[in-house]
Parts: C-alpha cells; structure tokens; sequence
C-alpha cells in the first residue's frame, strides 16, 4: 500500500499507493492529487504447475504470467483498469532458475500522470493457505536493483505484500502485511493519519529481524493493512527510512509481532504471499522505450 501526494497536499510529495506494497498504504484520493489508494488487483493464487525450465518469452501483456520454480511472475499492471490512460508500457521475464531462486526483471518505463500506481510487477508464492498461528518459518532474500539508463527519477516503493482472512481463500482476504524494503520518489504506506503523518508505533524492533521499523496502519478497500518500513533507527518519518536492497530474513516474525500486538488473529488465513516494486513514474520518453530496470538477483521465500 502506498499513497500519492500531489501538487496541493504535499506532505510528501508524491506518495502513490494502489497496489500491494506502496498502492495499499496510502488511501485513495482523487485525480488532482493527495493521497491515492492502495492496489486493488485481483491476483489470485496460482494453482497451475510450476516449471523449473527457463522461459526466455517476456510478459508483456497488462496480467501476463511466467511459471518459475513454485513461483508466478505477475506483470500485473492493474492502474490500466481504473480508466487512467497509462502512458508507458512494462513487460517481466525470468533470468535464472537455480533450485527455488529465481532471478527476474521487470522492464519499464512509466509516465507520472496523475501520481498514481501503475504496476506491481511481483514474484508470488504458489502455496496453499495455512493459519498465521501455525507458520513456523517463512524464511527469504530478496536482492534487487532499480535504475534507469538514461538516468531518471523513479516513483516506487519495493515490498513484501502478504495478504491474509478469516477464511483459506484469496477473494476472502481482509488483511494486508507489507515490509517495506524501499521506497522513491515519495511514495510511502498508507495510514489512517496523514496530517500528520505518523506511523503507529516507531523506531521498533522486531524480535528475530535486524534493524528497526516503523509501522503503519491504514485501510485499503476494505482491508486493513499493516506496514513496516526499515529505518535507520535514529528517528522516524520518511528522513529515515533506508532502503535494504539485500535482505535475507525471516517474515513469520513480523507475523507474530502483530498476533502479539494483537493487531491481526492467529486464526487467519495466510492466503497470498508476493514481492515486487509498485511504480509509479520513472524513465525518459516513456511512450518509446523501456529504460528502467527492476532487477532481483536472488529471490527465494519458503513457508511452512
């Protein structure tokens, strides 16, 4: 989740959510500006086999797929289906498959337009739905770059997007877990407050997770979600954020932090695990070439 500040509601400039990661941490707004809502795809948990054989053929249709090693790779450009004529254009392919790490990119390029989230280019987990209070591992890395070449501002935010209910389906999901690895550009995660805009606990430590974090809530059509951003644990607000762009830990402790904190239940359902960048903007002459690179050299999440 992430929102998207305008021109007149700066409080950080270009804050764009609708999407999993940065599009559901930011509420709605209108097309002149402040905030705008998290991502609200219909991804749906993929049942189909898994190959482990390299598929050279990019995705470059708006919800093309690729089959990799137990994984979906989703282009998912869901700002298309809002009515927003999107100026730009994003296709994803798998670089490298070795035993359940998967390498990928997404290529892009993305015109600002109204702020707002264009895409989610993500790698999903194909799993079946387990109860929250019985995940005993959710171990992962997630390595990634992104640039443009010609160098170009860049709107995203890069995030683990965990989607969660009361009931072992994915069109059931009232909860949204997000980690946020990085952000650009102003996007940020969506909150109930925005003036001022403050996480809901800050600076924190998670137990079993290096570094600190701030965490905030907001809503998101009707889901609830929850994010937690790495900061540098020398304040809070967006000055400290970091990003971490070699990150190997283990998800189910941000989990139960929230059963802890009694933020989310124990019972429910963990019904869709996804990482990915939500763009916004970035790269020269969008509407001719992709010159932005979302690049992930090591991907790997196993749960059980």
């Amino acid at each position: 989740m992430l929102y998207s500040v305008a021109t007149a509601f700066v409080i950080f400039a270009s804050l764009s959510a609708a999407s999993p990661a940065l599009r559901q941490d930011l509420p709605s707004v209108n097309e002149a500006g402040n905030h705008i809502a998290a991502r609200n795809d219909d991804s749906r948990l993929s049942t189909d086999a898994a190959s482990d054989t390299l598929n050279t053929n990019a995705a470059c249709d708006d919800f093309g797929k690729i089959q990799a090693a137990g994984y979906t790779l989703e282009n998912n450009i869901w700002g298309r289906r809002k009515g927003v004529t999107l100026v730009g254009s994003q296709c994803v392919n798998v670089n490298s498959i070795k035993g359940n790490q998967v390498a990928w990119t997404a290529d892009f390029a993305w015109d600002r337009g109204d702020g707002g989230v264009k895409s989610f280019p993500n790698l999903q987990l194909n799993r079946n739905p387990i109860q929250l209070g019985k995940i005993t591992n959710m171990r992962t890395t997630f390595n990634w770059d992104l640039y443009c070449n010609p160098k170009s501002d860049i709107g995203a935010s890069i995030v683990y997007d965990l989607f969660a209910g009361p009931q072992p389906d994915v069109n059931k999901k009232t909860n949204e877990i997000m980690v946020w690895t990085g952000a650009q550009g102003g996007n940020g995660p969506l909150s109930y407050s925005y003036n001022p805009y403050v996480a809901i606990r800050q600076n924190i430590e998670v137990p079993g997770v290096r570094g600190r974090w701030d965490l905030y809530k907001g809503p998101n059509s009707g889901t609830v979600v929850h994010s937690f951003v790495a900061t540098n644990g020398r304040g809070t607000g967006k000055q400290n954020w970091v990003e971490r762009k070699q990150w190997t830990g283990n998800l189910v402790n941000f989990i139960k932090y929230l059963i802890q904190q009694k933020e989310i239940r124990a019972d429910y359902w963990l019904v869709q695990s996804q990482a990915g960048t939500e763009l916004t903007y970035g790269g020269k002459n969008p509407a001719q070439s992709r010159s932005c690179k979302f690049a992930v050299s090591q991907f790997d999440l196993e749960v059980s």
